[in-house]
């Protein structure tokens, strides 16, 4: 019978109880919960951001076209023929 040296058996009991602990990790469902709530906010952000980007670039359009058409109109009396 071969005698090992006390930290080569150590080194074993480290590996079976970190194997342990990543087992015992692996099947807990402790916080799937927490998981399932922050991918579901990640969705809704990216959601809202696909649907406000187009609408930011039209209201920015829309807002020079107004400014555009309002730098033209006659103001003062010379508008209203007085």
């Amino acid at each position: 019978m071969k005698i090992r040296p006390a930290f080569e058996r150590t080194e074993q009991l480290k590996d079976i109880m970190m194997t342990n602990l990543l087992t015992q990790f692996i099947a807990a469902e402790d916080g799937a919960i927490t998981v399932d709530w922050v991918v579901l906010t990640a969705a809704l952000i990216g959601l809202g951001m696909v649907v406000i980007a187009p609408i930011a670039y039209t209201t920015d359009s829309n807002a020079k076209g107004i400014a555009d058409y309002v730098k033209n109109v006659p103001v003062g009396k010379s508008a209203s023929g007085n």
